[in-house]
């Protein structure tokens, strides 16, 4: 494989960002020619090789930032008396690239919750569920308007 006089230069300017000083380059270019090919030759086969590790580091940070999403909608649900509860899944909800995942958790936790409501005889566990379905459903309204 070989490189034209482009992939050279870029390769020269890659190699004088490692290599310190503009003397120590022109010196081995000049003196060990092969060296210097081969330096430039393996720049040529790092290159991508950071771009992947660049684009896997992106990959997860971009998979911590849903985990944190996924443990503050976790926390919403769990406190639904809370004021910031609705204001949380209304900022993740209303995102389009989660929209379906967060309103398929919502409905599924209203019928579970629902369920647990026909279920209860208890006085206080009725209002709980009730609590918990009304809240649900007003999230459920908030991310589909809009």
């Amino acid at each position: 494989m070989y490189m034209d006089v482009f992939d050279c230069v870029l390769s020269l300017k890659r190699l004088s960002v490692f290599i310190t000083g503009f003397k120590r380059l022109s010196f081995m270019i000049k003196h060990c020619p092969m060296t210097a090919l081969l330096l430039i030759g393996s720049l040529a086969f790092v290159t991508p090789l950071s771009a992947h590790e660049t684009a896997n580091h992106e990959k997860y940070i971009q998979a911590y930032e849903v985990g944190i999403m996924v443990q503050q909608l976790q926390l919403a649900l769990e406190s639904p008396e809370d004021g910031q509860s609705l204001i949380t899944i209304n900022h993740y909800g209303t995102d389009s690239r989660y929209y379906a995942m967060i309103r398929g958790w919502l409905f599924q936790e209203l019928v579970a919750s629902e369920s647990q409501l026909n279920a209860s005889q208890s006085q206080p566990y009725i209002a709980k569920f009730q609590q918990k379905s009304d809240f649900l459903k007003q999230a459920i309204r908030m991310i589909d308007l809009e």
